[in-house]
C-alpha cells in the first residue's frame, strides 16, 4: 500500500457554503491475482485472437499504464437508484460530484471538489449537499493500473478488472469486429473489439467490449453493464464494522 494521504479540499454549493478540509487514507492494496487451474485456463478463450488481445493488453498495463506518476483532470461522477411500480420509473436517489484530480503515486493527492449535489425525493424534499463527501471524493481518483474497477457506490464496491492478471477465472474473451475510426486532420485509428463474457451471474463482473488501438494495444473505449443487475438484499447489506453508526 502506498504510505500517502490523500488530500481533499472540499467547495460545494447547497442550501449555504462549505468548505471542508480532511485528510484520508489511500485506497486498498491491489488484491492478489485469481488462482486459476488448467481446466478454468483452458476455457477462457473462445479463439486464438483473444488470447493474443489480452496478452498485449496486459503488456501495456505492465509498461505503460504502470508508469504512469501522475496525472491531472476533471472527474465527473452521476450515481441514481430506482424502482418500478405499477410499470411506472420512481427516483428513489440521485447524486452528481464534479472534482479536479491532481494525482501522484508517490506523494499527496488533491481532489478539489467543485460541485456535489444529493436528492433523496421518497424522503427529503428538494436538494442538499451529500454528507459523505470525505469517502466520495477520495472515490474519484484512481490508480491507473489498478485490478479493480470503482464504480462509485463505496470503499468496497468494484468490479474485477478483465485484463488484470488471473482473470481467466471470472470471464472468457472473444475477439470481435475490426473498425477504423477517422478523425479529423489526423491519422485513421484501426481498433480491434474483445468481448468480455462473465463466467458467472454476479455484480461484480461485467458484460460487454472493451476496443483496443492495433498498434498500441490501449483501451481506447469500452462499453460494459454489470453482470446482473445491482440487488440492494445481496450487494449492499455489508456493514463496515468500524462505522460508529452502524448497528
Amino acid at each position: 500500500m502506498l504510505r500517502t494521504m490523500l488530500l481533499v479540499l472540499a467547495v460545494v454549493q447547497g442550501t449555504g457554503s462549505h468548505r471542508v478540509r480532511i485528510r484520508v487514507r489511500p485506497g486498498h492494496a491491489e488484491p492478489p491475482p485469481a488462482q486459476l487451474d488448467s481446466a478454468t485456463l483452458a476455457t477462457a478463450y473462445l479463439d486464438a485472437g483473444a488470447v493474443e488481445l489480452v496478452r498485449l493488453a496486459r503488456e501495456r498495463r505492465d509498461t505503460v499504464d504502470r508508469s504512469v506518476l501522475a496525472y491531472r483532470a476533471l472527474a465527473k461522477e452521476r450515481i441514481s437508484a430506482g424502482i418500478r411500480v405499477l410499470g411506472h420509473d420512481k427516483m428513489l436517489y440521485r447524486r452528481e460530484i464534479a472534482a479536479n484530480i491532481d494525482w501522484r503515486r508517490d506523494g499527496a493527492r488533491r481532489v478539489n471538489l467543485v460541485g456535489a449535489r444529493e436528492a433523496i425525493p421518497i424522503a427529503i424534499p428538494g436538494v442538499e449537499v451529500p454528507d459523505d463527501l470525505m469517502s466520495d471524493g477520495r472515490d474519484l481518483a484512481f490508480d491507473p493500473a489498478d485490478s479493480r474497477l470503482q464504480i462509485g457506490l463505496d470503499d468496497s464496491s468494484f468490479v474485477r478488472n478483465p485484463l488484470s492478471p488471473g482473470s481467466e477465472a471470472d470471464y472468457r474473451f472473444q475477439s470481435g469486429d475490426t473498425t477504423v475510426v477517422a478523425f479529423a486532420g489526423g491519422q485513421p485509428v484501426r481498433v480491434i473489439e474483445l468481448r468480455i463474457i462473465p463466467r458467472r451471474d454476479e455484480f461484480r463482473l461485467i458484460r460487454g467490449s472493451f476496443w483496443l488501438d492495433q498498434a498500441t494495444h490501449a483501451v481506447v473505449r469500452a462499453v460494459f453493464r454489470p453482470a446482473r443487475e445491482f440487488d440492494l438484499e445481496r450487494d449492499g447489506s455489508r456493514i463496515d464494522p468500524g462505522d460508529p453508526d452502524a448497528t
